[in-house]
């Protein structure tokens, strides 16, 4: 599958303008010996996680095992971890970032774009005032672009 580069620059300015409220996970647990490696934590969050799914954490952590198996191209892990926060923590703040996520996942790594299209229209429905509407609005617009045409977008755009 060939990767729009415009979607995913946009995609990572999204995900990290996200972060900004972000604390770093890892200070504030103890689960991780010091020879823990990387391909191991997100596995030991989700461990963490089912032996405590009510601690004030849980969903933080199921967000950053997302993270780190999107980073290490798992993404059936990645989006196993995100339904999970679906499912059990509905009221999360950071729920936005995880549907817009799991969008980005589902169109870009997956190539299911309906369901990419069914996340991106779940989140401007549900979150029409958030930051980040018209980049959800802009990646389905995109999505079934080919570089090309994306391209001669960007160009039109600039000449106005």
């Amino acid at each position: 599958m060939k990767t729009k580069p415009t979607i995913i620059i946009l995609f990572c300015i999204l995900l990290f303008s996200c972060q900004n409220n972000k604390k770093n996970s890892t200070n504030n647990i103890d689960i991780f010996s010091d020879t823990t490696a990387i391909e191991d934590i997100a596995d030991k969050y989700i461990e963490f996680v089912n032996q405590n799914p009510n601690d004030a954490k849980a969903a933080d952590y199921l967000l950053e095992a997302a993270k780190i198996s999107i980073e290490k191209k798992d993404f059936k892990k990645a989006i196993f971890c995100i339904i999970l926060i679906e499912e059990n923590y509905p009221d999360y703040p950071q729920y936005p970032e995880v549907i817009l996520t799991k969008a980005y996942i589902y169109g870009e790594h997956q190539n299911n774009k309906g369901m990419a299209r069914e996340c991106y229209e779940m989140f401007i429905e549900k979150f029409p005032d958030n930051e980040h509407v018209e980049t959800a609005k802009a990646m389905l617009e995109l999505m079934y672009m080919s570089d090309e045409d994306i391209i001669k977008k960007f160009e039109e755009k600039n000449n106005q």
